[in-house]
């Protein structure tokens, strides 16, 4: 995990800005919503559009869809205990 998270903003900033522009009206809605979550409270959950990525994904390869809903890895930093290093830890999805 790469100890400064703003060398990937570029990355997601673009991601986002694809699927607005090439993704399904749902697809584009979710990534809107992303941004705009981002925007006003800094951070987001990309649970739904991931989902919905998926799902189309699958179907254009020709796959079954998945049952139930996909548990997406995350992780965040903790603030250190004292002069140690900043910890990450695995952060549980909402259920």
């Amino acid at each position: 995990m790469s100890a400064n998270p703003q060398a990937h903003w570029r990355d997601l900033e673009s991601a986002v800005a694809d699927i607005q522009l090439l993704g399904t009206a749902e697809q584009a809605r979710a990534a809107d919503s992303v941004a705009r979550s981002v925007a006003e409270y800094g951070s987001a959950s990309t649970d739904e559009l991931l989902g919905l990525l998926r799902e189309d994904l699958r179907s254009e390869l020709g796959l079954r869809p998945l049952p139930g809903r996909p548990v997406f890895l995350r992780f965040r930093e903790r603030e250190p205990a004292g002069d140690g290093p900043v910890e990450e830890e695995a952060v549980h999805p909402e259920t």
